[in-house]
């Protein structure tokens, strides 16, 4: 059958139908109890699907039929199932029996019938009768007559209860009311007598009783100690065990004390004192407080040192011991910390030339590049951009962007881009808006460069923005020869003072052309 489907759906050609919108073919369900028509895409057609109508009938269509080699029923199972080894039963009790686990042969407890039934349902309780019937009538049993342990009131219950160990009481609470009397104690004072209950083994009902008893133990007695002699109680217990004979524990020391009384060795003190024989033995003893001890007769042992702290040079006293272990340079930790710090510091000198300040920096800043200013201030001062800087690094920082952007970008694309993004600006040597071009701040021209310099190339760094007239006053002529010539031309036009400034800013723009042309002059 399945053949014959494929068949017909080989060589019928289903015609494109369009449904909301969307193009679908029509096809006939492969199962074969079902054949039913549906419809579905040419893209699900052309990964191998759309052969059933549903998943039911997928699944219906992989199934086998198998027969039970146990109570020969067939049922069905995946094909799947089948190639792993399995279908061969079809429950559980079916596979038990046909694999032969061991089994008990056990008689009913209504019947008496004999049945098998397998070890683990021994183990887990049941197996103990051989139907359900049996079971139902064992529940259905007559009840038995018991009496009440607490009550005596007669009631009926189940054997089964009898036999899990219940059935002793025919209610709740007169299950309590057992355990509740089993607890119950007698008061043993003889004044109160009264019944209470508690689980721990309380001899008294309440702290009443307890104190009153107690006072009754009580006897009075005097302190031994001659000093003392105050009155205090004692139980008969603590007399029979040979105590009772001090007020407290400093009268038992008091009385019992075999301590010397001696001087005091502190400056100005004499006061006696006592302290036990080991004290003294232990070399102890020599002084009646702290206090003595701090101001033992140790000054004229002390010397007289000088502090090491440039800064402070003050003079202070100290025991010889302590200079013998490495102590007595400063006179406080303050002092040894400024000493310590000037003492691992270098003199520099901040390179804000507006500042030009000496500070003391640590060698391990100086080790990881820092230094060079002395302040937060200067290090911004120095760190400013002028306005050409500012563009120059704005126009470098989206040139690199767009370089990054496209790994393939030439040098001359990049020096295009740049050309474009300064076309706008102002003349960089007179700051004219009108007719500005484009100038190579090194000339491309090496006959009239100083010997030594190479000429300037096409590149983004080589190009500056020049007015018409600069440009051509610029001409072929070097940096230097350039600037010369103009700041005379200006000094003539503006003055010295306006010369002099414009100059100023020239060199702070150019500085790295100027520092190149110096060296090779000079070389």
């Amino acid at each position: 059958m399945d053949k014959h489907i494929q068949d017909e759906d080989s060589t019928a050609s289903s015609p494109i139908i369009i449904r909301d919108s969307v193009e679908v073919l029509e096809r006939i369900c492969q199962y074969g109890k079902c054949r039913n028509k549906f419809y579905v895409r040419p893209s699900r057609l052309a990964k191998g699907g759309g052969k059933y109508c549903s998943v039911q009938c997928h699944n219906d269509a992989r199934q086998i039929e198998c027969s039970c080699l146990t109570c020969q029923d067939t049922f069905k199972v995946k094909a799947s199932v089948v190639k792993n080894g399995g279908g061969k039963y079809c429950c559980k009790k079916c596979a038990n029996r046909g694999k032969g686990l061991p089994r008990i042969t056990r008689s009913c407890l209504v019947c008496g019938k004999e049945f098998s039934t397998r070890a683990a349902e021994i183990e887990a309780g049941r197996g103990k009768y051989c139907s359900l019937q049996c079971w139902g009538i064992f529940k259905r049993a007559p009840l038995i007559k018991n009496s009440c342990e607490a009550c005596g009131k007669e009631f009926q219950l189940q054997l089964s209860a009898i036999e899990k160990g219940r059935g002793r009481y025919c209610s709740l609470q007169c299950k309590r009311n057992k355990e509740k009397s089993l607890k119950q104690r007698r008061c043993q004072n003889e004044a109160c007598s009264k019944a209470f209950i508690s689980s721990k083994a309380r001899k008294f009902c309440s702290q009443k009783c307890f104190q009153d008893i107690q006072r009754k133990k009580y006897i009075k007695r005097k302190c031994k100690y001659k000093s003392c002699h105050q009155e205090f109680k004692v139980t008969q217990a603590t007399l029979n065990a040979g105590g009772g004979h001090y007020c407290s524990r400093r009268c038992v020391f008091l009385a019992q004390d075999k301590r010397v009384s001696r001087k005091c060795l502190g400056q100005g003190c004499n006061n006696t004192f006592l302290v036990s024989p080991s004290a003294i033995r232990g070399g102890k003893g020599k002084y009646c407080s702290r206090q003595c001890v701090s101001l033992r007769k140790v000054t004229n042992k002390r010397v007289r040192c000088h502090c090491q702290n440039k800064e402070c040079n003050k003079t202070f006293m100290i025991h010889p011991s302590a200079i013998k272990d490495g102590r007595g340079k400063h006179c406080s930790l303050i002092c040894q910390r400024i000493s310590y710090s000037q003492q691992h510091r270098v003199e520099c000198q901040c390179q804000n030339r507006q500042c030009a300040k000496l500070f003391f920096l640590r060698q391990s800043e100086i080790n990881k590049g820092r230094g060079k200013y002395c302040s937060r201030v200067c290090y911004n001062i120095a760190r400013a951009l002028t306005p050409e800087e500012r563009k120059l690094k704005d126009a470098i920082c989206s040139l690199n962007k767009y370089y990054y952007r496209r790994n393939f970008m030439q040098p001359d694309e990049i020096a295009q881009a740049y050309v474009e993004s300064i076309i706008n600006d102002p003349c960089l040597y007179c700051e004219e808006v009108e007719d500005i071009a484009i100038d190579h701040v090194i000339p491309m021209n090496i006959n009239r460069l100083p010997p030594g310099v190479e000429a300037g190339t096409n590149q983004w760094w080589n190009f500056a923005p020049a007015c018409r007239k600069c440009n051509s006053r610029k001409n072929n002529w070097p940096l230097t020869t350039f600037l010369e010539k103009q700041h005379i031309w200006l000094t003539k036009r503006d003055g010295k003072i306006k010369a002099d400034a414009w100059l100023a800013r020239m060199q702070k723009r150019f500085a790295w052309e100027l520092e190149m042309f110096s060296q090779t002059i000079t070389v």
